[in-house]
């Protein structure tokens, strides 16, 4: 009996050791069972927030985003998390306790860097390695003139400089050519006031014949008084001169520096007969500013004269006074101290000859200069007033109103690298947004988007004024680098500049208005380029002879309507829309970022919801959800009958 007991406990004991073993196995299994299938029904909901996508974002320009507040999106994700669990039949007994949103991303967050992903992936499927390749072409094509484009730059400030040197140098030359015109009267003047302080020194006669001196005297000094107003003013202006002078040639000297700096970076960039050209005109300059010294008008000759004039004049009153106390104290006598000693003036002497300064020719760069002047726009289309006139509030746009970092670089994406991204991003722009030449232009908040996103002005009209400067300064590189190779058309500039500077004795005045001249060349066959682009014609990177469209002696009559293309069809042709996209590429890349996103949150609100805002389209949540299981079996871990554990989720599109 005692052995049958024992059996019976111990098969007792391992029964109740197998169902414990069973029921715990099973609880292990219902918890790990219980917490997958929390992982799931955590991102399937999550995803499933995600499908109220603003579908209007996603069909116009291929970018995802929820247009959703935070707190919606909250509850839409316990409502599809609850929809999946908590079920009274269900053997796992899954319940959602809380949740926790916690890293919520707009797309305008982070400098833009979801919104550039979502392109990314978009744009490397649709663009193909040929497509890419013709346009590394292009670019690089353009790339190579970007150290003689910076180059010219710096020489136009330079040029600036000189010809505020000169506006002043002009304005004094005209102030001593009327101040030498007074110097003879002046000397006259002032020999016959010593004639008579003379005869009063010396006088012996009665009073009133004294008087009748100092009446004369004084008489004199009325009349030098006059032409002393005048010369007060001219040494105003040659004084304001001087002060001007030393500003100016402080800024030329800097600027020198700055041309021989980019000139030094641009020799291993550009053909060696282009080099050569551009350090002969940094060395032509260079003589410029050396001749520019201290007294290279003469400065210090003037201003001694004027000293002289306004010394003499000072001592009159003094002169005048001792005559006058003579003759009340009735004792004047020849030995009275009034020993002033009388200026010999010579003629003010500069070194400019304004009567030397050639021949009709000097008005030329004065008016096609001032062709330029009011910008491009004018010159480079038919009729302005075909540029549509719309005009967009900038207020509460995300390049307005976000914060970002100009200076971030993007992430690497699937290994492409930034030029490529550019180019991308690039086509991107060109498959979903309108530019000047584009057909289709209705329903849109301005017409020339892509000029906006490069140029980031409130009307288009503005808009395409920066651009037609643009893409002038582009093309002054190209043709400055075929001119200097063109030894006619240099010595016509060389021809112009002597006969508009004449012999004026300045040797480097030649060739820095030769310079000049070549500058305003080249500005206006560009100009004339820039207007076959915007005709939607092409023209070649780099031109021939043959293809060289204006003359010289023509430019005072400049029209640039009159011109026809003559492209070689040899070339590298490139149109307006090749141009626009190294100006983009060009561009900084967080700027353009957040500009495209100004364009298409205006097109959204004007065409769906005005209310629409980009920076509140969420595109990448993470959510951390706390849920509890209800237990079944009694095992340790568990507290007050519950199993409780967390599961966290993330999507972004």
């Amino acid at each position: 009996m005692n052995n049958r007991g024992n059996t019976t406990i111990f098969l007792a004991l391992m029964l109740v050791v197998m169902i414990i073993f069973v029921t715990a196995v099973i609880e292990s299994g219902r918890i790990i069972s219980s917490k997958t299938n929390s992982q799931q029904v955590s991102d399937v909901s999550l995803d499933s927030c995600f499908s109220k996508y603003a579908k209007e974002l996603f069909d116009e320009y291929g970018v995802f985003g929820l247009w959703k507040e935070e707190s919606e999106f909250s509850a839409d994700y316990k409502n599809y998390v609850n929809d999946s669990t908590g079920r009274t039949k269900d053997i796992l007994g899954v319940y959602l306790r809380s949740h926790k949103l916690e890293d919520i991303k707009k797309l305008t967050d982070d400098n833009g860097e979801n919104f550039v992903v979502q392109v990314d992936k978009l744009m490397k499927y649709k663009v193909t390695q040929d497509v890419i390749s013709e346009i590394l072409l292009k670019v690089n094509g353009l790339e190579k003139n970007d150290s003689v484009s910076r180059v010219l730059d710096e020489i136009t400030k330079y040029q600036d400089l000189v010809t505020s040197l000169d506006e002043d140098v002009s304005l004094v030359c005209e102030r001593i050519e009327l101040l030498n015109e007074d110097i003879e009267d002046i000397s006259v003047i002032i020999e016959e006031m010593n004639g008579y302080l003379n005869e009063i020194k010396n006088f012996e006669g009665s009073k009133s014949e004294l008087f009748r001196l100092k009446g004369m005297f004084e008489e004199h000094y009325q009349r030098l008084s006059v032409y002393m107003e005048e010369i007060e003013r001219c040494t105003e202006d040659v004084y304001l001169y001087e002060k001007d002078y030393e500003k100016y040639t402080s800024l030329a000297e800097e600027g020198f520096d700055n041309m021989n700096l980019v000139l030094k970076d641009a020799k291993d960039n550009c053909r060696e007969e282009i080099y050569n050209a551009l350090e002969t005109m940094v060395n032509e300059y260079d003589e410029k500013i050396v001749s520019l010294d201290k007294d290279y008008f003469n400065m210090v000759h003037c201003k001694d004269e004027l000293h002289k004039l306004r010394d003499y004049c000072n001592n009159i009153d003094t002169i005048l006074k001792e005559i006058d106390k003579g003759i009340k104290e009735d004792n004047f006598v020849p030995e009275m101290n009034i020993e002033i000693e009388l200026p010999q003036l010579d003629k003010f002497k500069i070194n400019y000859d304004l009567s030397k300064k050639g021949n009709g020719n000097s008005s030329f760069i004065e008016t096609v200069s001032r062709l330029f002047s009011d910008g491009f726009l004018a010159l480079v289309v038919d009729d302005i007033g075909d540029i549509s006139n719309k005009k967009i509030d900038s207020v509460g746009l995300p390049s307005k109103e976000c914060e970002y970092n100009t200076n971030y670089k993007y992430k690497d994406y699937d290994s492409l690298n930034e030029s490529i991204r550019k180019i991308l991003y690039s086509q991107y722009l060109f498959d979903y947004f309108t530019y000047y030449l584009s057909d289709k232009k209705d329903e849109k908040s301005i017409e020339c988007e892509v000029e906006y996103i490069i140029a980031g002005k409130d009307s288009d009209k503005k808009n395409m004024e920066y651009i037609a400067a643009e893409l002038v300064a582009l093309r002054e590189g190209f043709n400055f680098a075929y001119i200097v190779t063109d030894k006619e058309k240099m010595m016509a500039a060389e021809g112009m500049a002597a006969s508009i500077v004449g012999s004026t004795g300045i040797t480097p005045l030649i060739s820095v208005t030769k310079w000049l001249i070549i500058g305003i060349w080249v500005t206006a066959e560009s100009v004339v380029d820039v207007r076959l682009l915007l005709d939607g014609e092409e023209i070649n990177l780099v031109k021939t002879r043959s293809e060289w469209n204006t003359d010289l002696n023509n430019l005072k009559k400049f029209d640039a309507k009159k011109y026809k293309n003559k492209r070689d069809e040899e070339g590298l042709a490139m149109g307006y829309k090749d141009y626009l996209r190294i100006l983009l590429i060009a561009q900084n890349s967080v700027k353009q970022v957040y500009r495209t996103m100004d364009i298409i949150e205006l097109n959204i609100a004007e065409k769906y919801n005005e209310s629409f805002k980009l920076s509140e389209c969420i595109c990448r949540v993470s959510v951390e959800g706390k849920y509890r299981i209800k237990q079944l079996f009694n095992i340790p871990v568990s507290i007050d009958d519950m199993y409780y554990y967390t599961i966290s989720s993330e999507l972004s599109y």
